[in-house]
């Protein structure tokens, strides 16, 4: 049978990676691992492992994503030596051979390149990293964009989905809502949620459009994380009680989150302007999410 894979994943056992490869299709995708085993995917580490070994296989891949790497930011903050040896050096070695052999690459970079001073950020805005895993995105932007000539370069905002019992925005404020657990909310967190379906979807039509340079994918509208999480409670307060308590403080109060940037808001209007872009705001989301 021939073989059509075309898009080779490098980070396909990753949260992003796993969904977009579903949604193109699985006889079209080739993922990479490396803790996390996929059936049918081909193991990589990043350290040693080359692209060039992987097209000998698959001589027909026409893209490659780049979406393997390091990115809890408390293992990131924790190891600091570790995590900019994989996300900044060697993604610049892969950085470098995938340049020499041609393909179009595609960057998965984030809305934390940003400063977060003033939000609304477009793709000309100068980048401003406060913390140690946006400025290793930062980095690797930057390195791109003076080193190779075939890319494509995504600025992601944060992705959410409605799977109840997953580890997104979501799916842990459901799990608490549902155990009737206090909340801790951020109160001054803003920014544009994309969600999953619309992430693969828009990064699927640029590919298609072989689209070049950076782009902004978020939502339409900015939101508040705390609006976001009262229009959750007042959804899920149709159908149940809630006896917890919601508390509010600034983001950089929470261990962790000290340096992170307060309004990271994108403006996608280059995105619009490209491919088909209509995703549905947060609000249609929520009122599609399944409260049992």
């Amino acid at each position: 049978m021939e073989n059509k894979k075309e898009i080779l994943i490098l980070g396909g056992s990753g949260y992003l990676g796993k969904e977009f490869s579903s949604f193109i299709g699985k006889d079209k995708a080739l993922q990479t691992y490396f803790k996390n085993k996929l059936q049918g995917g081909i193991f990589f580490d990043l350290k040693k492992n080359s692209v060039k070994e992987i097209l000998k296989l698959y001589p027909q891949i026409k893209y490659i994503i780049l979406g393997a790497g390091i990115f809890d930011f408390n293992r990131i903050s924790l190891n600091l030596s570790q995590s900019f040896f994989y996300n900044v050096d060697c993604m610049k070695r892969i950085v470098n051979e995938i340049d020499k052999i041609g393909i179009k690459f595609i960057f998965l970079s984030s809305e934390s390149v940003f400063d977060g001073k003033k939000g609304g950020y477009v793709e000309t805005d100068s980048t401003n990293p406060t913390f140690e895993y946006a400025k290793q995105k930062d980095f690797i932007e930057k390195y791109i964009l003076s080193n190779a000539k075939n890319f494509l370069i995504i600025r992601l905002s944060k992705v959410y989905d409605l799977n109840m019992l997953g580890n997104k925005l979501i799916g842990n404020w459901y799990r608490k809502l549902k155990n009737n657990d206090d909340i801790w909310c951020a109160n001054d967190n803003i920014f544009s949620p994309i969600h999953l379906l619309d992430a693969c979807r828009s990064i699927n039509d640029l590919i298609n459009k072989d689209a070049s340079g950076i782009f902004h994918l978020s939502s339409l509208k900015s939101y508040n994380r705390k609006d976001m999480l009262k229009m959750l409670l007042s959804r899920y307060l149709l159908k149940h009680d809630y006896k917890g308590k919601i508390k509010y403080k600034s983001l950089n109060e929470f261990q962790g989150a000290e340096n992170q940037p307060l309004n990271t808001s994108l403006l996608p209007k280059k995105l619009k302007k490209t491919i088909n872009f209509c995703p549905r705001n947060i609000e249609e989301w929520i009122n599609k999410f399944d409260i049992k």
